[in-house]
């Protein structure tokens, strides 16, 4: 996944987790967990800080619905 400077998805790589799961260029990045996101800054902040062995709920929003994907991150 690639976001610009709003968090909107700028690309997703075909086949990827993902793709797989439905998110589309275009789809903004709101939320993971229960933190607000405002910048690309504090979503690599964000997740660097997350826990690898759990599961993270990301929240979305395309044409003004908002839907939830689960986060894996990887475990290097």
């Amino acid at each position: 996944m690639h976001f610009d400077s709003k968090l909107v998805l700028r690309r997703v790589d075909l086949n990827s987790k993902a793709s797989l799961q439905g998110l589309e260029v275009g789809d903004k990045l709101l939320q993971i967990g229960n933190v607000a996101l405002k910048s690309p800054a504090q979503l690599r902040t964000l997740l660097s800080t997350l826990d690898r062995t759990k599961q993270h709920h990301m929240l979305f929003e395309r044409n003004n619905f908002q839907f939830f994907i689960t986060l894996e991150l990887p475990k290097n």
